[in-house]
């Protein structure tokens, strides 16, 4: 687990920060998908169980940005693909989160399981510290 959240920590300081999503509130997580993609797919799953998607809920906004997708995206007002391009995703899964000023704070390149996933976010954000789902974490990180 150690080493998911650390390359996880390293491709988000090494990644240029991209302006985009300006003003839109606290913190965003973008997740970039596409149908019929399997690690999609296993992404879902993590990201609909009930304790992760409170979790999320309570401090993030929360958005799902099909890669392939040309329409607008209400609130971003960029479609899929012109974000794809913007942020230079690669493949998907891709979660980003950006915080109000537009500026990727962490990127989650692929799938993550449910325990490696709620380590990398509770670890990565402050405000989450005292969440119940996130207090035994971290401590061997």
């Amino acid at each position: 687990m150690k080493h998911v959240f650390f390359f996880c920590l390293l491709v988000s300081f090494l990644l240029p920060s991209q302006q985009v999503v300006s003003g839109v509130g606290p913190t965003t997580m973008l997740y970039f998908y596409q149908d019929g993609c399997p690690w999609c797919a296993r992404m879902d799953i993590v990201l609909r169980d009930a304790e992760i998607a409170a979790l999320l809920a309570r401090h993030n906004r929360v958005i799902r940005v099909n890669v392939r997708d040309r329409r607008i995206i209400p609130g971003l007002h960029m479609s899929g693909e012109a974000l794809v391009k913007r942020f230079g995703v690669k493949g998907t899964p891709t979660i980003l989160f950006i915080d109000g000023a537009g500026k990727i704070l962490l990127t989650i390149p692929g799938a993550l399981g449910r325990e490696d996933f709620l380590d990398v976010v509770c670890a990565s954000q402050a405000e989450m510290q005292e969440e119940k789902a996130c207090r035994s974490r971290g401590e061997g990180l």
